[in-house]
């Protein structure tokens, strides 16, 4: 369940799991998803990965099983298959190059899995194919950027040159596949090189791909030419927090200018002009569709949940959720033009055409209902980084309360908010199975937990300290109110770079780390509230932060 109490939103997500369930079809021995049925029955690894990422939140046995079947089809050099479908005779396997988009996804995809379920044992199993496809992606490194032959997201067009999309997810892949070494306790040696890789990536990503001009972040082709257009893909820069506040407002709000229509959703790609692009590009004639159509311009529900995603980065939550509304919802698109009840693969952009201005094509389908759900729980506060799942709600004005289940340490939890009584009220109170928790980033387990539990929170004014934020793996956090004395356990490797943040109604005196006093924090007040930040890099596997905070200031 996921429910919000606003029936709009309500009625979609019971559409987006009925979806999920019934887009499925039997394939060489055994029943896995398609994108959409009847018109699009293959098995595409891209489509299952990007509807796991929603999924992963309340359903690990599908999540577990698409990954055992992916890697089940891959080569003796463990490269992932690319597509599975019956040609002619017999069945046909495209295996993923190194440019391939599914290798990111793959990886990022397995992370988030890991970090819900705690399953060590099926990674261990899986980490020989999530090391090929980093291997693989990082092939077409050059001065830490990610060159592909597509232009964004797109499996056609050929023309190699460097891309922001691929530059964001080979950044976020690498990180995550730090995380997923830690855990297993492979490749210790080189995991401070890596995440070190990582932040070049991220650096040269701005450095080199951001345009002051265009205020986006932007790609170049092959013959060294700037690359005009203002692609979806950009859009992730926001959400996997690439880019500093004041870009991260820049990117949303040229988004929003250059390919937003808020009656429909996100062009795919402006201007519309691919048509024209042929030869340059490599295309196969008519590939890309007339302008406005399938990728030249289309609407694509993965775009609009990026902008949504990018929206919610710049702390516009009400924004987010009127595109939401109006725009991914089966009453929003029911009530644009040319709706219909279908959560789709594209919808015709062209609004100086009534007959087919959002006319959607291939009606439900599957990685439109996961995205969907994806944002929801984004909006509503689960937010994932490398190391960590953390719960720090938000609801609308209005709304009293919202329950959703939530997969975490392998166990199905309920999640209850209670909204409190003012706008700007924060986490007052959480519990998790009952007991007194101080801590809204949930802690990891790697013993694989069965059954429910139970998160519940309480919106007010905060009473006493809170961990909101971890770049590390939680392992607890206590507070001791007599002593005034907060204590947070988390777990990384030697030389990673650990950020914590803490919300207070106490000023904090002083902080330690593993017992030694450090500078290394700052605090700033917020209304009637601190906001503390500790930073440090570890020197084992293992840390302790100490907060001793002082009553009254």
């Amino acid at each position: 369940p996921f429910v919000t109490g606003d029936p709009v939103l309500d009625k979609s997500v019971l559409w987006s799991h009925g979806i999920l369930g019934a887009n499925m079809h039997y394939i060489d021995g055994s029943i896995q998803p398609m994108p959409c049925p009847a018109q699009y029955n293959f098995y595409f690894t891209h489509d299952v990965l990007l509807s796991n990422l929603g999924a992963v939140n309340f359903d690990l046995p599908r999540v577990r099983k698409d990954l055992a079947y992916i890697i089940s089809h891959a080569d003796s050099n463990h490269v992932i298959p690319h597509a599975y479908y019956w040609k002619d005779l017999d069945y046909a396997k495209e295996m993923a190059p190194p440019d391939n988009w599914n290798h990111f996804w793959f990886v990022i995809t397995a992370a988030s899995y890991l970090r819900h379920s705690g399953d060590e044992a099926f990674l261990k199993e899986m980490y020989p194919y999530i090391a090929k496809s980093v291997a693989d992606f990082q092939i077409h490194k050059k001065d830490d950027i990610i060159y592909s032959y597509r232009p964004d997201w797109w499996d056609i067009a050929w023309n190699f040159g460097p891309r922001a999309y691929t530059t964001i997810l080979a950044t976020k892949a690498l990180r995550d596949f730090v995380f997923i070494s830690s855990v297993l306790g492979e490749n210790g040696e080189h995991l401070a090189e890596w995440e070190a890789d990582a932040d070049r990536m991220q650096a040269a990503l701005n450095e080199k791909l951001w345009s002051v001009e265009q205020e986006y972040l932007i790609n170049y082709f092959e013959d060294g030419s700037l690359d005009e257009h203002y692609y979806i893909g950009s859009l992730l820069g926001n959400h996997y927090d690439m880019l500093d506040a004041d870009r991260k407002e820049k990117l949303a709000a040229t988004a929003g200018e250059m390919i937003v229509d808020p009656k429909i959703g996100v062009y795919t790609v402006y201007p519309m002009d691919f048509h024209m692009l042929t030869d340059y590009l490599k295309l196969v004639e008519n590939e890309v569709g007339e302008p406005y159509y399938y990728i030249n311009g289309g609407i694509w529900p993965h775009g609009n949940a990026w902008y949504a995603l990018a929206l919610m980065e710049t702390g516009n939550n009400d924004g987010a959720l009127t595109f939401i509304r109006d725009v991914m919802t089966l009453d929003g698109i029911i009530n644009s033009p040319n709706g219909q009840p279908a959560m789709y693969e594209y919808r015709v952009s062209k609004k100086d055409d009534p007959s087919v201005y959002g006319k959607i094509d291939k009606p439900q389908f599957t990685w439109a209902a996961a995205w969907y759900l994806y944002s929801l729980y984004n909006l509503y506060g689960v937010k994932e980084n490398e190391w960590n799942i953390a719960v720090n709600p938000w609801m609308p004005e209005g709304q009293a309360e919202t329950r959703f289940a939530l997969s975490s340490g392998g166990r199905n939890m309920m999640v209850h908010v209670q909204a409190g009584s003012g706008p700007d009220d924060r986490v007052a109170n959480i519990r998790l199975n009952g007991e007194r928790a101080y801590s809204t980033v949930l802690p990891y387990s790697g013993d694989t937990g069965s059954g429910t539990g139970a998160i519940d929170i309480t919106l007010g004014q905060l009473t006493s300290p809170l961990l909101t934020g971890l770049s590390a793996r939680l392992q607890q956090a206590g507070y001791d109110e007599a002593k005034n004395e907060m204590k947070v356990d988390v777990a990384g490797f030697p030389g990673h770079r650990v950020e914590a943040h803490f919300e207070s109604p106490h000023q904090a005196g002083h902080v330690l780390v593993n017992g030694e006093q450090t500078d290394a924090w700052t605090t700033e007040k917020d209304g009637n509230m601190f906001r503390i930040r500790v930073e440090f890099i570890q020197e084992g596997a293992a840390d302790a932060i100490t907060i001793v905070f002082t009553p009254g200031q």
